[in-house]
């Protein structure tokens, strides 16, 4: 399974804000190979923080202790319980069961937040987070102490959001992954791990037996720093061995004191040596000299070469970074150059299309006119027809009103006819043929000719009177 190689802690504070991992980095390498690691501490001195810390990055947001009593939000907590705003950083890296060898870095970034909801104050406490990988072979720019972690002018952690920045700026070397990608055991993250050999099981495992210091806590109890185990257990315990001794015991502490007095009894012949160890030291010594110049120029060389990789794959990354950017601007360029052409075409065409539109304009105005001159024409023809038509209706009333007083006047006529010739007044029948006869030729008569004698008058007129009735009936 992939092996431990160094943590980073920075920015944790934890006992009230009173003890902090400003910026600590932990080799756990000897040889530059991965090797077993002990942390002593004295009670109180951070293991289980240390611990807890460290798991966050398995398990985010885990608690810790015998009850899981210790949250992650209390970290952000002063001695007043005031929780307080800022970000603390957990990087590890481990060395992966891969040839060639490959290492992978872990990284999660922790703020604390107020939550948006009611209730107890412990409750309104929640964590913004982000976690991250970075996997490489040999030489890398984005090493566990290279990491942007730390801000050196002003001592603090960098902020959550400032670090976020910069894995997305940097996405073609890392991987992110949400707090949703962490929510269960088959998020994106944990795939992730998974395929790195990294097993979400095993660290569950893991925190069941460090959470009580292994099931061995009560062992030391009494013991707080290293002097104190020495003289409340180990010593005793050794005291105890020699006070049970048995000569057919084997592996027994007691061979060791035996040892001991083996190696005082040839103390005579050991100084001897020890003269002639100093003097072979003194021969050696400016070989050893040569020996630490040679070591420390490979050291600068190795240190110059890392140095050297890490400007190279900078500069490369820039170089491609450059290369984008300048086919991007080309890309730009490109259409700056075709819209150029494209308002210069309009620019061309502004001319043309005033004069269009005024043009089209003008079309308007002459159809709209055209349109009202075609509605007046109209309303004349419709103005010329009633006129035509009230002058044939005043025409033909005229011609009824003369036509009736001519009836009217022939029936006086006959009337007067039947009385005159009863009676014999002919001069009178004389005075209406005249008066007839004027009538006649004021309606329009047809011409016929005057006569003197008052019988042929009579008789002309009662045609007259019959053709004009004829007339009528046929009107």
């Amino acid at each position: 399974m992939p092996k431990l190689t160094k943590i980073r802690l920075t920015g944790c504070k934890y006992d009230g804000m009173q003890k902090e991992h400003e910026n600590s980095i932990f080799d756990l390498t000897r040889e530059d190979a991965a090797d077993h690691t002990l942390f002593t501490l004295f009670n109180g001195g951070g293991k289980g923080v240390m611990m807890q810390l460290i798991f966050q990055l398995m398990l985010p947001g885990t608690k810790w202790g015998k009850s899981n009593g210790n949250k992650v939000v209390g970290m952000f907590r002063d001695r007043r319980n005031n929780l307080q705003s800022f970000t603390f950083h957990v990087v590890l890296e481990w060395v992966l069961d891969t040839e060639p060898e490959r290492r992978l870095i872990t990284g999660i970034a922790v703020k604390s937040r107020i939550k948006n909801t009611e209730g107890e104050e412990e409750d309104q406490a929640g964590l913004s987070y982000f976690l991250y990988t970075h996997e490489y072979q040999g030489h890398s720019y984005f090493t566990v102490d290279k990491l942007p972690l730390y801000q050196r002018d002003s001592q603090e952690a960098t902020d959550l959001s400032a670090l976020e920045a910069f894995i997305d700026e940097h996405k073609q070397d890392f991987r992110k992954f949400s707090k949703s990608d962490a929510s269960n055991k088959n998020g994106r993250y944990y795939n992730h791990l998974l395929s790195k050999g990294l097993y979400l099981s095993e660290w569950r495992n893991l925190k069941e037996i460090n959470k009580s210091e292994g099931g061995v806590g009560d062992y030391f109890t009494g013991a707080g720093d290293n002097k104190s185990i020495f003289d409340k257990i180990i010593l005793p315990a050794i005291s105890e061995n020699l006070r049970t001794y048995s000569p057919d015991e084997e592996n027994n502490l007691v061979e060791m004191f035996k040892s001991n007095l083996s190696i005082t009894k040839d103390l005579p012949v050991l100084k001897k040596r020890e003269g002639d160890y100093k003097e072979l030291l003194a021969k050696i010594d400016p070989l050893m000299k040569n020996a630490d110049s040679g070591s420390r120029y490979l050291d600068k060389k190795d240190r110059l070469n890392h140095e050297g990789n890490a400007i190279y794959y900078t500069l490369k990354d820039e170089a491609g970074l450059i290369g984008q950017a300048v086919e991007k601007w080309k890309g730009e360029e490109k259409k700056a150059l075709e819209e150029k052409g494209r308002l210069a075409y309009e620019k061309d065409n502004i001319a043309y299309n005033q004069k269009r539109m005024e043009l089209t304009g003008e079309e308007k105005k002459v159809r709209a006119l055209e349109d009202e001159l075609r509605g007046i024409h109209e309303k004349i023809e419709q103005k010329n027809q009633e006129l035509l038509l009230y002058q044939v209706n005043r025409l033909l009333e005229e011609k009824k009103a003369k036509e009736q007083l001519m009836e009217d006047t022939l029936k006086e006529k006959q009337r007067l006819m039947e009385i005159l010739e009863e009676s014999g007044n002919r001069q009178k029948a004389k005075a209406l043929d005249g008066e007839l006869l004027q009538s006649g030729m004021n309606g329009k008569n047809t011409g016929s000719r005057k006569r003197t004698d008052t019988r042929a008058i009579c008789t002309t007129s009662r045609s007259k009177g019959k053709a004009l009735s004829e007339r009528k009936k046929n009107t």
